[in-house]
């Protein structure tokens, strides 16, 4: 049996996988929830069990102009489907589970990449803990003052990496913003093209 070891030296050997999204949004789902489902969550038992390794060598791009998908080697699983996340999405809408929380952070993160701008890639993905602290703004609208003083202490130790990006501009511009769940599974669909279609 292999070692932890083992496994990491072959993930770091995976060659680049350069992904192409036509929308912040789209990546900021990526990035921000879709892409730790691969190793740890709704895919972690899939099979192959290296599936998820090409998330190791990834370069990110957003380019609206470009045609969504991926360069680099072939996905070992053909068909990454998001149908579970829209099926979560409609069983809210029909007030089948009214705490779900899923949708919250769907559309935080949809709605937070009509806000971010493409020069934030490279700050996103060293920082995922402005991922985490997006996905706990709330529905009403409220101020990065307001927002900063409600946090658990717990909490804190995120804020303080995220609050450089997360700022008061930020706040401003995202509770202006209308993202609708119709913008969420466009999005959604536009990023199964970035996951699915092989561009080389």
């Amino acid at each position: 049996m292999k070692n932890i070891n083992e496994f990491i030296t072959e993930a770091k050997q995976e060659s680049l996988t350069t992904m192409y999204f036509p929308s912040m949004s789209a990546f900021c789902l990526f990035a921000g929830e879709v892409q730790g489902q691969l190793s740890d969550g709704y895919w972690e038992n899939s099979r192959p069990a290296s599936h998820w390794r090409w998330i190791t060598n990834m370069e990110y791009v957003v380019d609206e102009s470009h045609d969504a998908g991926y360069e680099g080697p072939q996905h070992r699983i053909n068909n990454y489907s998001l149908k579970w996340m829209i099926q979560d999405l409609n069983r809210w809408l029909n007030n089948q589970d009214k705490d779900y929380q899923w949708t919250t952070r769907f559309l935080n993160l949809g709605k937070a990449g009509t806000v971010l701008n493409k020069n934030k890639i490279k700050e996103l993905i060293d920082n995922n803990d402005i991922f985490y602290m997006i996905e706990y703004l709330p529905e009403e609208p409220i101020t990065y003052n307001e927002f900063e003083a409600s946090l658990a202490d717990w909490k804190k130790q995120y804020w303080e990496k995220a609050k450089g990006t997360l700022n008061s501009a930020f706040f401003k511009a995202f509770y202006k913003t209308n993202y609708t769940l119709r913008d969420l599974k466009a999005d959604l669909s536009d990023l199964e093209d970035s996951m699915n279609t092989k561009l080389d």
